[in-house]
């Protein structure tokens, strides 16, 4: 489980969120608790709704979530009347809540395993929902080529990085110019590309304002660990020093204008050349 993922996951439980993913915001929306929900609804909505259309609205249609979270988009899709759907996510706990959410086959075992696994493909459509940036680009292309049918398309939402990448930024994501370098050597073309970076810059302040309210809550922890509980202060001190002073350091970026001068939210529809 990445640490994106852990946030999220912590936020399901404490906020009741149904999703694993960042949220597609409106212009003017104020940044809350209840407008983010709205958000991760607005962005489930548009990915069903691209699934739907280049499946041609074939119910019978084999779909293959990768990275596919707790479920939540294969249960959308499976509502909607699509039977033949399977998720891929290399974490037992998400596994297994995947499975419960949505009835359908649930692999553990990552992307490149799958193909082991699954040599015969066949797949109509094969999906990445904020999930690509953790899949080596290479590697990505050789199993799409393999598990895909040879009309069968790929669907990538996700964060690339654009401007000074060397730097260590929040969110992830592969660097925009090494995919299309990779993408120009293999038998892939886009058949669609859409930038929807300004409509995902409020997830930065939103996440900034919750890990503001934590270190906050922490500061208090801390307060009280040290005055009552010294022996115990002092050991989390040790093993947890060096970790906490890295998620302070990427919480300095975290913020909207930030975001919108290294990254790009892309939704890229991909299909194999003829």
């Amino acid at each position: 489980m990445n640490s994106n993922e852990l946030m999220l996951l912590l936020l399901k439980k404490v906020a009741g969120m149904d999703n694993l993913h960042f949220g597609l915001w409106n212009e003017g929306d104020e940044v809350t608790l209840e407008n983010f929900l709205k958000a991760q609804d607005r962005y489930s909505e548009l990915l069903i709704d691209k699934i739907e259309a280049l499946v041609s609205a074939n119910k019978q249609a084999r779909i293959l979530d990768v990275g596919c979270g707790v479920g939540t988009n294969i249960k959308l899709l499976a509502d909607r009347g699509y039977t033949h759907i399977e998720g891929v996510v290399p974490s037992e706990i998400l596994a297994e809540q995947a499975r419960e959410k949505s009835g359908k086959p649930i692999h553990m075992c990552t992307f490149e395993d799958f193909l082991g696994q699954n040599p015969e493909g066949g797949y109509d459509l094969i999906f990445f929902s904020e999930s690509y940036q953790y899949i080596d680009i290479a590697s990505s292309f050789d199993a799409l080529g393999k598990l895909l049918k040879p009309e069968g398309h790929a669907v990538i939402f996700d964060f690339f990085g654009v401007g000074d990448f060397s730097k260590r930024t929040p969110f992830g994501g592969h660097a925009l110019n090494a995919f299309m370098q990779v993408l120009d050597g293999v038998n892939f073309e886009i058949t669609e590309d859409m930038d929807l970076t300004p409509r995902f810059g409020k997830n930065a302040t939103f996440f900034k304002d919750v890990a503001d309210r934590a270190f906050g809550a922490a500061e208090i922890l801390d307060i009280y660990l040290s005055e009552r509980r010294k022996y115990l202060y002092g050991l989390i001190k040790f093993f947890f020093r060096s970790k906490a002073k890295k998620v302070v350091a990427q919480t300095e970026n975290l913020n909207e204008a930030y975001f919108l001068e290294n990254k790009l939210y892309k939704i890229m529809v991909l299909r194999q050349a003829s």
